[in-house]
């Protein structure tokens, strides 16, 4: 019986000591990245939010660019458009270009992504998907984009008459490394 309490102990010895090495290892990717608008507190932060090299944001033609680069080599580039319809209805999407140059085929880490809506009347249980949403809800949508200081900003007002509400929501999008931050709030 003993050994089975010493066997017990030794096993939650090294499961801490585990823990406690996987910790100090890692303190800096748990703990990074710190600076920027985005404040990541608490969260594990993905290792390609610290690479060191260098980011940039551009605006040609309605699509917004977002690139990571080292050494004059743009490894990571992001494209939003602003002309597309899905775009201006609400239904967001980011496509990674250079992963469609090296294997011919269109990769987005975000596709038709958006905010779920439930129904104003209480029996109908299933929120509204945003191709849901635009297409049986119709609303009156003002979509409005800008780009300050690195950080994309797109704008939107849904009003939906049916429903008898406005909706007032932002999306503020960054690359950080090569990591792409995105953060979606409703302002009313």
């Amino acid at each position: 019986m003993t050994f089975k309490w010493w066997g017990l102990f030794v096993f939650l010895i090294i499961l801490l000591f585990g823990w406690a090495v996987l910790f100090y290892v890692n303190k800096p990717v748990l703990t990074s990245p710190q600076d920027g608008p985005f404040e990541v507190e608490d969260t594990i932060a993905p290792a390609g939010a610290t690479l060191p090299g260098i980011n940039s944001v551009t605006f040609n033609n309605g699509i917004y660019t977002l690139t990571y680069s080292e050494n004059g080599n743009i490894l990571t580039r992001y494209e939003i458009d602003t002309n597309s319809l899905s775009i201006r209805q609400g239904i967001f999407s980011v496509k990674e270009s250079i992963s469609e140059q090296e294997t011919g085929q269109q990769f987005y880490p975000v596709k038709e992504a958006g905010t779920r809506y439930k129904y104003r009347n209480p029996s109908i249980t299933n929120p509204v998907w945003p191709t849901l949403y635009v297409s049986q809800l119709n609303p009156q949508i003002t979509f409005t984009h800008s780009l300050t200081n690195g950080i994309i900003e797109l704008n939107y007002i849904e009003n939906i008459p049916t429903e008898e509400v406005t909706i007032e929501k932002h999306y503020l999008i960054e690359i950080k490394g090569k990591t792409l931050v995105l953060e979606v709030e409703t302002l009313n």
